[in-house]
């Protein structure tokens, strides 16, 4: 849907200094080709055994499984 090389550049014009953007998605594929460290970071909050301080618990079931899976009931 988002075209993230064109996002990331117009974020980072408009942004005021030393602002924050957020963004959420509904895959683990999460694109961050400047900062690929934050991925293991994104992966394991969003991960469904992870800790409390994750939001694994409150996603709905069983389609966050279906979506980790690449939709594999959906073909």
């Amino acid at each position: 849907w988002f075209d993230w090389s064109r996002a990331w550049a117009r974020l980072a014009r408009i942004l005021r200094k030393d602002g924050a953007a957020a963004t959420w998605a509904t895959t683990s594929e999460f694109p961050l080709p400047a900062h690929p460290h934050f991925i293991p970071l994104v992966l394991h909050y969003s991960e469904l055994h992870a800790t409390v301080l994750s939001i694994g618990p409150y996603w709905q079931q069983p389609g966050r499984n279906i979506v980790l899976k690449h939709l594999p009931e959906c073909t």
